[in-house]
């Protein structure tokens, strides 16, 4: 069975944030706020992990920086930069308690202030 990956996602831009599990909603809501700033911004929710869906690394070579916000150590991260040899960067929080929303704002907008400098 091979996954696919359903998501719309912009054909390119400055950032993408791959996310999982959990994380949906604060991610999802933090990036229509960074977009509504007018930044170029993307969404990408993975429903499975293994196998990793079919088509996921012509999607993230599209993006000139990519996020992945895990509520975890980054293990998603590490295994998205082992497997197609990306920069990808972690957002990570191993509190016990979901992401704020303001929280992901701001390190999104930290990894944008980067890409333009």
């Amino acid at each position: 069975m091979v996954a696919r990956v359903d998501q719309k996602v912009v054909e390119d831009g400055d950032l993408l944030v791959i996310a999982w599990g959990s994380t949906y909603g604060p991610v999802r809501q933090a990036v229509r706020n960074v977009c509504a700033e007018g930044q170029r911004v993307s969404h990408l929710h993975l429903r499975q992990l293994w196998p990793l869906p079919a088509g996921l690394e012509s999607i993230l070579r599209r993006f000139r920086r990519i996020v992945c916000a895990e509520m975890n150590s980054g293990q998603l991260t590490g295994i998205l930069r082992s497997k197609y040899l990306l920069p990808v960067e972690p957002v990570t929080q191993v509190s016990g308690r979901p992401f704020l929303v303001a929280t992901l704002e701001a390190a999104f907008a930290e990894r944008l202030t980067r890409t333009s400098s």
